[in-house]
């Protein structure tokens, strides 16, 4: 996808005309771009230690327990960091392109249509799973960790949702639009359907309320324009006689149908959003509860942030309740963006965000495309509050188009000077995007799962080292460094186990290591306290228990559970 952006770009570059001042979407993108490289400049030791003491002082200890070079960075996860990076110079690629091409109507509605397509295809592919009962993903993938509601391109339910979200509003907006074929609208229809039938079996709260969301968003606009004035011509008697015919039975038809596929998932979605309530908050494994650790984060590196991507290593350390859920995004945009980006950054992105938001909303007049763009784009901000998924492309890239055909300025044919500028930037663009896609495909950007399945399958000490050098926040590698250390009775298996420790200090099976290492020194009333521990944040205790009651004498293990 980064490649084809990048070629998109430089295909524009013979193109004589540009824009007359920059899009607020250009700017909010090249912003987040910007600030996420900075995360990745070297830094001298005095600097990066005053911007960030605690990501500083951790990176220090675990760069010397690993043996490799410290490189002093704002950012606590470098691989992370730099793949996040890739990510927004590729949506700074796709938006470059989608706003030139958003200049025209024609533009504008084949973008739209493009998106409301990739989301019937989606709902097509995953309900063709779903009626084979498949298992794994067009049975080559199985997903390693607990299986989707829904299988299909987005694994998460609540990623699924959101993409059905918009595919259904834009599909309405699409389906009103006169300058068409019945044929399409009949098409369109069929999207609705689908989108609206695979949101209902995905069973994502926060996908059903922005579905809802942007429904009304998008009613609103369409009844604004009806009222005050639309640029879109209504065309003539015919054509509205022709709107009588079919548009009105098809819409009713389109009705009928989505009501019976919500009503094949009412269970799901009715329990679903019964299971909502306040008590949500107080519950620690919640997502509420993780907002509210995210702020230690904020704390400790309020001016640059931990860096782009590198929330769920970070976060470890700071969240009791990792020890029974782990987060790898705390799902809530505007606190992501504090914690990864800081404080500043922030501020100037929630202050260009409401630019666009003024520039987007001052188009409503431009009919059913501003209309379903508007919805989309309400959808997509409401979920943003209580899910993650523009963090992913999957997400991001549709959203990226939707809202370029509603951020488009001027555009004119440029002077000879400010013509060679912008050559040069698109090239630019282009090669930076290109450079992009080969980083993502160097271990230097090998994701934190990918190195823990990695380690898992083959614990070698040089898989630990190079992944601790990507990730020198992640516990899991000085983990099972420890472990092997442990084993072999070397000495220096405390300090790194330590680490470890303070990276997430309530893994049991950490405590229960320490435990193992006390005993092993006679240190019986430590040992008791660490399995104590191991005890208080394990969900499956018989193996420990068991291995309680053969190391340690009755009434200590009667102690330890008390």
């Amino acid at each position: 996808m980064t490649f084809i952006a990048g070629c998109g770009v430089l295909v524009t570059t013979t193109s004589r005309r540009g824009f007359t001042r920059r899009s607020p979407l250009q700017v909010l993108l090249a912003i987040m771009a910007v600030v996420t490289a900075l995360q990745l400049v070297p830094l001298p030791s005095a600097l990066a230690e005053l911007l960030s003491p605690t990501g500083f002082a951790f990176s220090a200890d675990g760069a010397d327990i690993a043996g490799f070079d410290q490189v002093a960075r704002i950012s606590v996860d470098p691989a992370s960091t730099l793949r996040s990076l890739a990510c927004l110079i590729a949506l700074n690629a796709v938006a470059m392109v989608a706003l030139r091409l958003s200049v025209s109507e024609r533009g504008r509605y084949l973008l739209l249509a493009s998106v409301a397509a990739v989301c019937g295809i989606t709902a097509a592919i995953a309900g063709l799973h779903a009626l084979v009962g498949a298992r794994s993903l067009y049975g080559i993938y199985e997903p390693h960790q607990a299986g989707p509601g829904v299988m299909g391109p987005l694994l998460n339910p609540n990623h699924m949702g959101c993409l059905m979200a918009v595919g259904a509003v834009i599909a309405a907006g699409l389906l009103v639009y006169p300058r068409q074929r019945v044929a399409l609208r009949v098409i369109w229809g069929c999207v609705i359907v689908a989108c609206v039938a695979l949101l209902a079996a995905a069973q994502s709260r926060g996908a059903i309320l922005a579905l809802a969301v942007g429904t009304l968003a998008l009613l609103t606009t369409l009844f604004v324009q009806r009222t005050q004035g639309s640029t879109v011509k209504r065309g003539s008697r015919s054509r509205r006689e022709k709107f009588l015919v079919t548009t009105v039975p098809l819409t009713i038809i389109i009705v009928c149908a989505t009501t019976s596929a919500l009503y094949v998932g009412a269970d799901g979605v009715v329990a679903q959003l019964e299971n909502t309530s306040l008590k949500e908050l107080d519950v620690p494994t919640s997502k509420f509860a993780a907002w509210r650790s995210s702020f230690v984060l904020v704390e400790e590196s309020p001016w640059m942030g931990v860096g782009r991507g590198a929330f769920e290593p970070a976060f470890t350390r700071v969240h009791p309740a990792s020890a029974f859920a782990t987060f790898s995004h705390p799902e809530n945009t505007l606190v992501q963006a504090v914690v990864e980006w800081g404080l500043p950054a922030t501020l100037v992105l929630c202050g260009v965000g409401i630019w666009l938001v003024l520039f987007g909303v001052r188009q409503w007049r431009d009919g059913p495309l501003a209309a379903s763009a508007i919805g989309a784009i309400a959808a997509v901000a409401f979920q943003s509050n209580f899910d993650f998924g523009i963090e992913m492309l999957g997400i991001a890239v549709p959203i990226t188009v939707v809202a370029a055909t509603i951020c488009r300025p001027s555009f004119k044919e440029l002077r000879p000077a400010r013509l060679r500028a912008a050559r040069g930037f698109r090239v630019a663009i282009a090669l930076v995007a290109v450079i992009g896609m080969i980083c993502l495909l160097l271990p230097m950007t090998t994701t934190i799962d990918e190195d823990h399945r990695a380690i898992a399958e083959e614990p070698t000490t040089e898989r630990i080292l190079e992944s601790l050098e990507r990730h020198p926040l992640d516990y899991f590698g000085y983990a099972v460094l420890a472990e092997q250390m442990i084993k072999a009775k070397r000495p220096e298996s405390v300090r790194v186990l330590n680490h470890a420790l303070r990276l997430h200090p309530t893994h049991p099976g950490l405590h229960r290591l320490a435990a193992r290492l006390l005993m092993r020194s006679r240190s019986t009333n430590q040992a008791e306290l660490e399995y104590a521990v191991a005890l208080a944040y394990s969900v499956d205790m018989r193996g420990l228990l068991a291995e309680m009651a053969s190391t340690m004498p009755p009434d200590r293990v009667a102690h330890a559970i008390a």
